[in-house]
């Protein structure tokens, strides 16, 4: 007797039923298969192009079918045309919950569906060879012609999203049901870039959507979208039908997509970029961690906001023409307020001047920007990822810089903080990376939160005497800071072998790669946040006298290989290491009974490498 040695349907790729004989029935398009001698070979080989098409290589099972119509030219070939009108229309058939089939587009191409050579010998055979099955044939036609109408339809109404969330809703089976961690991550950034981007999140977009047009309007997510969340926590729900459905078509579509489009993937709890599917491995991505939000908002600006460099340039040229002819036109009096090597773009010009331009809130040119004289304070978010601003110049009228207020501004390379400022808000210049030094002048009295985190190209920095508070991870990420200064009469902190100290608490707020942590008794606590980020690490020893590392502590310290922990040490926070992944070796001046006495709180060894902890009386391994 003959059988299929696969129980998949040549047709729709469904499950295959044994019904008597020789025959079996899909389950999904009903069709019935009688086998004999004649056709196995046929069905088989059907099988293969079957499997390529689910794997997206239309190519391959497109030339495998026109193969198969010569070597099996005597037979019915109703199931290869079918094969080939799949490939030609780019397109696969999914199984929904309730067993119905519905068509999987990876591309709209421009070819009818019923104008199609193919689909016309597909009919030729099927009225000669299995007209019983015609019928079953149709239908999923008629299903592809109404999912191409409907996006025909939608293109025309829907605007382009930006960006797409993909991630797994529920939780496996065998995890007994409920939502999963990563909708909820996925829910955050959704309520997070919604307010900047269209973003395209199934539980929101498809809100209002009756069931049967899900599969056009997620097609028009996935082919407008330049950019794509894949929050990534286990392989399993990679590999789920409904997410690997999204990030393959989404993968399949940046191929040839005339707009480059970029995945990104998310990893939670201890997801790494060696447990992605094959085709995401070469994708940049982020740990979800503090910083994620602040990343993606970065990476995001560069990609859907990129700086045409000839447009900026005559931009630039034609703003300061337009800058001269306003100068020339003012009255002799106030021209002699200007001299030749004072331009109109520095601080030293007179802003009265230049009001008109101010007023109408345009930067001097597209790399400068000077606050309006007269501002009390810079808003939240009043800059936040201006990809464009170069100088950032703020007057002496200025009394706090808000949260977020130049966050992202990744081509910043110079700001002037006057004496004025009093407060600079959290995150307030976070992952503006070219800035190469921070000079924090006499008059601030706050840097709070990762107020300069992720500033990846910051150098050295210098705090005046008049700082009281530096807030959590203020400097988090600078990976290649090196040197680090306190101002030597200012009352609350100090520095030490480029460590900054809160010194009446002689905790160790921020680190640098070039930092040193002092011996004399100065430093007991290691502080929150205050290597996190800083990649350049490769070893440190945390002499006696420490007592505590705080959570987050050397968190996403990449570099770091090797760490010398006392034996003094009592308490190790929660993600203390977090993604340290490279790090190998630590040593501990105590025994393994100490070792095992040390409070240590969740994940504080979360995505560390395979360490091995060497102790005075022997090794523990992770």
């Amino acid at each position: 007797m003959v059988q299929f040695t696969q129980r998949k349907c040549p047709t729709c790729g469904g499950r295959l039923e044994f019904l008597s004989g020789n025959a079996y029935e899909c389950r999904c398009c009903h069709n019935v298969y009688e086998m004999n001698e004649r056709n196995a070979n046929l069905y088989h080989d059907l099988l293969d192009v079957s499997a390529a098409r689910a794997s997206l290589n239309f190519k391959f099972a497109e030339e495998k079918c026109k193969n198969l119509l010569t070597a099996f030219k005597d037979d019915n070939l109703a199931d290869v045309y079918w094969n080939l009108l799949l490939c030609e229309q780019r397109v696969t058939f999914e199984t929904d919950q309730n067993g119905e089939q519905f068509p999987s587009f990876y591309d709209i191409v421009s070819t009818d569906i019923r104008t199609s050579k193919y689909y016309a010998q597909m009919v030729k055979y099927l009225d000669e060879y299995d007209s019983q099955n015609k019928s079953k044939y149709e239908e999923l036609v008629d299903k592809m012609y109404s999912a191409k109408r409907k996006y025909a339809k939608i293109k025309e109404t829907t605007k382009p999203y930006d960006i797409f969330i993909c991630f797994k809703k529920s939780k496996l089976d065998s995890e007994g049901g409920g939502d999963t961690s990563d909708y909820k991550i996925a829910y955050n950034l959704y309520k997070e870039f919604f307010k900047h981007y269209k973003v395209f999140f199934s539980e929101e977009s498809l809100n209002n959507v009756v069931v049967r047009e899900y599969e056009p309007n997620i097609y028009h997510a996935l082919y407008t979208s330049k950019i794509m969340f894949v929050l990534c926590s286990k392989s399993e729900y990679m590999d789920s039908q409904w997410m690997k459905n999204e990030w393959s078509r989404f993968h399949a579509m940046s191929e040839i997509a005339a707009q480059p489009k970029s995945i990104i993937p998310v990893f939670i709890d201890g997801f790494t970029p060696e447990n992605l599917p094959y085709e995401l491995r070469s994708c940049q991505g982020y740990p979800n961690d503090m910083y994620l939000v602040q990343r993606l908002h970065s990476v995001v600006s560069k990609i859907l906001n990129p700086v045409d460099s000839d447009a900026e340039l005559a931009k630039m040229k034609s703003q300061v023409d337009a800058l001269k002819q306003l100068l020339t036109n003012q009255s002799t009096t106030e021209k002699q307020n200007l001299t030749p090597k004072q331009p109109p773009q520095t601080k030293s010009v007179d802003t009265q001047q230049i009001e008109p331009v101010i007023q109408r809130n345009q930067p001097v040119g597209p790399q400068n920007y000077i606050v309006p004289y007269g501002t009390k304070e810079i808003r939240n978010e009043q800059f936040k990822n201006r990809t464009d601003l170069k100088v950032a110049i703020i007057p002496d009228t200025v009394s706090s810089i808000g949260a977020s207020a130049f966050d992202g501004c990744t081509g910043l390379t110079d700001v002037t903080i006057p004496n004025s400022v009093r407060v600079i808000g959290s995150f307030a210049f976070s992952f503006c990376s070219k800035l190469t030094s921070i000079n924090i002048p006499d008059g601030v009295a706050y840097i709070h939160r990762g107020a300069f985190c992720g500033c990846t190209g910051l150098t050295n920095i210098a705090i005046s005497n008049s700082v009281t508070l530096i807030g959590k991870g203020a400097f988090a990420g600078c990976s290649e800071l090196i040197k680090i200064a306190v101002a030597d009469n200012n009352s609350k902190h100090h520095h030490n072998n480029n460590c900054i100290i809160e010194t009446a608490t002689r905790t160790l707020i921020a680190g640098c790669k070039t930092s040193i942590i002092p011996t004399n008794g100065s430093v007991t606590s290691i502080g929150e946040s205050s290597f996190g980020g800083c990649t350049g690490l490769t070893n440190i020893v945390i002499p006696d006298n420490v007592t505590s590392i705080c959570k987050d502590a050397f968190s996403g310290c990449i570099g770091l290989t090797s760490i010398t922990i006392p034996n003094t040490i009592k308490t190790i926070g929660e993600r203390a290491f977090e993604y340290c992944s490279t790090l190998t070796n630590i040593t501990f001046t105590g025994t393994k009974k100490r070792w095992g006495k040390i409070k240590k709180y969740s994940n504080w060894n979360k995505s560390t490498g395979k360490y091995v902890i060497h102790c005075t009386d022997g090794d523990l391994k992770k």
